[in-house]
């Protein structure tokens, strides 16, 4: 019995390994300066809820599943895609801009509650899309009551 149970319990300790790495492999996916390109955005936004996507982030991909998928205004479209690794909380939003001079621009972020990891999607000074990292504290407000 004692030998069954250290077996349980290794076993355990294994699966919540595994899960806790998925995690930070999807989080790590979209390191800092990670360029992205404009394609990206747009097989995201294409996309159905419920549909399986895999996107590509530099030399890594996310692997995800559309939660939602939203057009408000037409001039705004936004895409949810919540990370497919088994328990991982991870989501993706992605949002396209239309200009009035109908051009296009990309906002969004990526973000990792494990970790309290947030990450920017950015246009830098060669009007590329990168994803930058940020503490999810400076995103979201503490709540708590004294």
């Amino acid at each position: 019995m004692k030998t069954f149970l250290t077996t349980v319990f290794a076993l355990c300790l294994l699966s919540h390994a595994s899960l806790s790495q998925a995690q930070k492999v999807d989080a790590q996916a979209a390191s800092s300066n990670t360029i992205i390109p404009v394609a990206t955005f747009e097989k995201a936004l294409a996309s159905k809820p419920g549909d399986r996507i895999t996107l590509p982030l530099d030399n890594r991909s996310f692997h995800g599943i559309i939660v939602s998928n939203e057009v408000k205004y037409k001039q705004l479209q936004t895409v949810v895609i919540r990370s497919a690794a088994k328990g991982s909380n991870i989501l993706f939003q992605v949002s396209r801009i239309i200009q009035p001079d109908n051009s296009f621009s990309y906002s969004g972020r990526m973000i990792d509650n494990e970790q309290s990891i947030v990450y920017q999607i950015r246009k830098n000074e060669k009007a590329q899309y990168t994803m930058d990292a940020t503490a999810l504290s400076t995103i979201l407000q503490d709540c708590s009551h004294p």
